[in-house]
């Protein structure tokens, strides 16, 4: 695959800190639900960002035009979804006549990921009840050993939320978070604050999820 390394091995990953940080239902709260830890949002300086602005419809970017937009891609100046997605969408309308981009993007989809700006992303669509890095990484092992990609995938970040989708890891992890112990203090909850928390927390990653795929959705459905 270009431009990632393999993610470990679940028996590799590292627990993050958990939270739910939200006020939930009072039978929760009696629970003993507890909120004192945080998740870790990764915020890394990185290089002075770059607007990318698609050509108007019809036309196509010159050569100096697009290798200027190859060495933002190279140097990681366009780090965020939004803007890969447009990027990606005139590729993919250009007739082929935009292949030296090809490359420089998928590094660019796989930097993404790995620099956790994906994460970060995630989390800041559900900062009530953060989500979970374990989830995510698993969700990248299984794109980096999916025999069916080959030699891997031109879009690491699409390939990743599509596995969180396709193989339930969102409820998979969930429940994992809710019963782990630090989440209650060292209480013992009810059943039935367990089972509120779970779907909390699964209401609010599987919105997350759609959220991020939309932008694909969306682009498909202008193609057409």
């Amino acid at each position: 695959m270009i431009g990632h390394q393999r993610s470990p091995s679940p028996s590799q990953w590292v627990p993050a800190s958990r939270s739910s940080g939200a006020s939930l239902a009072a039978s929760i709260a009696r629970s003993g639900y507890s909120s004192s830890s945080q998740e870790v949002v990764f915020d890394y300086p990185g290089p002075q960002a770059f607007t990318f602005e698609a050509p108007p419809a019809g036309n196509q970017m010159n050569n100096i035009e697009q290798q200027k937009l190859i060495t933002a891609l190279r140097e990681h100046r366009l780090n965020n979804i939004l803007e890969l997605c447009r990027i990606e969408n005139v590729l993919m309308n250009s007739d082929g006549e935009l292949l030296d981009l090809v490359e420089p993007l998928a590094d660019a989809w796989s930097y993404y990921v790995g620099s956790h700006s994906l994460l970060n992303e995630l989390r800041g669509l559900t900062r009530s009840f953060p989500f979970s890095s374990e989830c995510l990484d698993e969700a990248k092992w299984l794109v980096d050993h999916d025999t069916q990609m080959g030699g891997g995938t031109q879009n690491y970040c699409l390939a990743v939320l599509m596995k969180i989708r396709e193989e339930s890891l969102v409820r998979k992890h969930a429940y994992i978070q809710t019963v782990a112990p630090e989440m209650w203090g060292g209480r013992s909850p009810s059943q039935s604050a367990l089972n509120q928390l779970a779907e909390r927390f699964i209401e609010s990653w599987t919105d997350a999820v759609n959220r991020l795929l939309q932008y694909w959705e969306e682009s498909r459905s202008r193609s057409r």
